[in-house]
């Protein structure tokens, strides 16, 4: 009874549950279709990294996040990190592909991904300063002190800096370790990835210290709403300042290690060529990568958070 206690919703959004089913169904209608080719470790990625965010959007998960600042910055690990990580490594794309129904193929993907102004908007923000600047700076923004408290006391912007958070991790994550993705301004080499990953590190190193030490409390937000554990709000902002200080660097480690073991083995990540004549007319999906890529791969990580 605990446990179901635990996991159960505290406020149900049928949108969120709906689409992570979906999104789950969809791809494993798919993986089942691929046969031997899906492999297994690429669908158990995909598997984890849909339902992480699911586990803080739509459990009771979320009510322990909305009253402890250290677990708060967990669901932004998951939601930032971790979740698009796993979604950008499990290369979803042909998976995906094979599961959709035809009618979402033809009247949702197709269109949005042949849209030139999310083209382009596609290719602004995978462009690698601007994908930096952005990873990092959600981070710094949502953090504010005057931004967190605002955010907190309004349902509303709560879910909005959630939903902002996974898109933006999902875009910068598939940069990192996603398929090699033709329809970007310019190809990335191995180097300017590790450069980006070692960058983002100090920015949120320097933060999760600030936080860490600071004396007074930042976040009375948690005051406010009523602190479930018996925390001082220092102990429990300094706990929340390590969450951002180490895992967040290991994040970073790990994507490291994934690009330098690409390189090392001279396999270079998943490329997805556009859609064929013969794919277009029987109703097959378009590239999984581009425009519409990120969206669908925001969509199966439960991107129902309102």
């Amino acid at each position: 009874m605990n446990l179901l206690r635990a996991i159960a919703p505290w406020e149900w959004s049928p949108t969120t549950f709906v689409a992570t089913a979906f999104a789950l169904a969809v791809y494993l209608r798919g993986w089942y279709r691929l046969g031997a080719r899906a492999g297994v470790l690429r669908p158990i990625a995909y598997v984890c990294g849909v339902l992480l965010p699911y586990a803080f959007i739509d459990t009771r998960l979320e009510y322990y996040a909305l009253h402890l600042f250290w677990l708060q910055r967990i669901e932004h690990l998951v939601l930032h990190h971790l979740a698009p990580f796993l979604i950008a490594l499990s290369a979803p794309g042909a998976a995906l592909e094979q599961g959709s129904p035809r009618w979402l193929l033809r009247h949702l993907w197709r269109p949005l991904a042949a849209n030139r102004v999310l083209q382009a908007l596609y290719r602004a923000v995978q462009q690698p300063v601007v994908a930096s600047v952005l990873f990092v700076g959600l981070i710094y923004l949502w953090l504010l002190p005057a931004v967190q408290l605002d955010t907190m006391l309004s349902r509303t912007d709560y879910q909005i800096m959630n939903a902002s958070m996974l898109i933006d991790g999902l875009l910068f994550w598939w940069l990192m370790v996603g398929p090699e993705d033709p329809r970007r301004a310019a190809h990335l080499a191995p180097v300017t990835r590790m450069l980006i990953l070692v960058f983002i590190t100090v920015p949120q190193t320097a933060l999760g210290a600030y936080i860490t030490f600071h004396r007074t409390v930042l976040y009375p937000s948690f005051e406010i709403c009523g602190r479930l554990a018996a925390l001082s709000g220092l102990a429990d902002q300094q706990l929340g300042g390590l969450n951002i200080w180490v895992p967040a660097g290991m994040m970073s480690a790990l994507g490291l290690a994934v690009v330098i073991a690409r390189t090392m083995s001279g396999a270079a990540p998943l490329s997805v060529s556009r859609p064929s004549a013969a794919s277009a007319g029987t109703g097959a999906a378009p590239s999984a990568t581009g425009p519409a890529a990120p969206l669908r791969a925001a969509a199966a990580a439960g991107s129902g958070s309102a």
